[in-house]
């Protein structure tokens, strides 16, 4: 993820790909992708079969960057809000974080559109 400060570029982050990316339902234990990326970056599930539920938690650990300045810290399977600086997190996002990043997949998010419901039911949908 990366934001551009340059006025003529884009006014808001955009989402890159370092070649993690993988086909949806598509298994080999032995991809490269799995070789580059930084564990706690991963869904738990990541070495099993790649689905919606992994794209939530993705979306989770992008979440907690921003809000945090930290990736998710899970020593027990809790996720743990740490915030840099004297920065508060909301409640109502830190539900929603958490949400995303369970480690149970049946848990999180169905869909993006899930999310930005509760992000506009609680009033952050700017």
């Amino acid at each position: 993820m990366s934001a551009v400060e340059d006025p003529d570029a884009w006014a808001y982050p955009r989402v890159s790909d370092w070649g993690l990316r993988e086909a949806v339902g598509s298994r080999d234990d032995d991809a490269v992708s799995r070789q580059h990326a930084a564990p706690e970056h991963l869904a738990p599930d990541r070495f099993g079969d790649v689905d919606a539920a992994t794209d939530i938690y993705g979306i989770g650990v992008i979440g907690h960057l921003l809000v945090t300045g930290n990736a998710p810290d899970r020593d027990d399977g809790t996720v743990r809000f740490h915030p840099t600086g004297d920065r508060a997190i909301p409640d109502d996002i830190s539900m929603i974080l958490a949400k995303c990043l369970t480690t149970a997949k049946m848990e999180r998010y169905a869909s993006a559109a899930a999310i930005r419901r509760d992000l506009a039911t609680e009033g952050h949908n700017e």
